[in-house]
């Protein structure tokens, strides 16, 4: 019953981060030329994604970790760390602003101080419904998941910087390259 529990939490706060990541995808705003070339961008991002997807399952595999457990970190941090740490990222934001509202120092320099100290412990927060549901010994199986963990974090991160530069200048991101 207890696992029950923990694996309805953990479905419902990823589908709530799937609903939050893909909402800009599905709610019609985007044109055609925005489809087209998000697909390209997360084309060209596959070509670090599945070497890295490769490698990540093919340690697991090596390290005997249970494939389940690296597919469910891998969607927590994929859809759970992220909106999470948007969310918290945007609360201490206000908070700061609040506390702090003509520091020169905080408007510089706070996405690079708040950020991380968000966003990194965030991203090992599916773990712990991950070794709830599926227990590791291993340290270095725990290793692994943490960095499947970072690795969804990361692959979302990348989509949502993408689409960020597609309703800015559609020719940015071939630019950049």
């Amino acid at each position: 019953m207890k696992k029950n529990s923990i694996l309805f939490i953990f479905i419902l706060l990823l589908c709530i981060g799937l609903q939050y990541e893909t909402i800009y995808y599905t709610d019609g705003s985007m044109s055609g030329a925005e489809y087209g070339l998000m697909g390209v961008s997360i084309f060209l991002a596959l070509f670090y994604m599945i070497p890295a997807l490769y490698f990540l399952f093919r340690i697991g595999k090596k390290w005997e970790l249970p494939k389940n457990a690296l597919i469910l970190s891998l969607l927590g941090g994929m859809f759970l760390s992220g909106w999470l740490s948007s969310f918290a990222n945007t609360y201490i934001h206000d908070l700061l602003g609040v506390l702090f509202p003509d520091s020169a120092f905080l408007n510089a320099f706070e996405s690079a101080i708040v950020a991380p100290l968000v966003e990194e412990p965030l991203k090992l927060f599916p773990l712990v419904f991950v070794l709830a549901l599926i227990p590791v010994r291993k340290l270095k199986s725990l290793f692994l998941l943490g960095i499947a963990s970072g690795l969804g974090f990361q692959i979302i991160e990348d989509i949502a910087i993408f689409v960020r530069i597609c309703q800015r200048d559609l020719t940015l991101p071939f630019r950049e390259f």
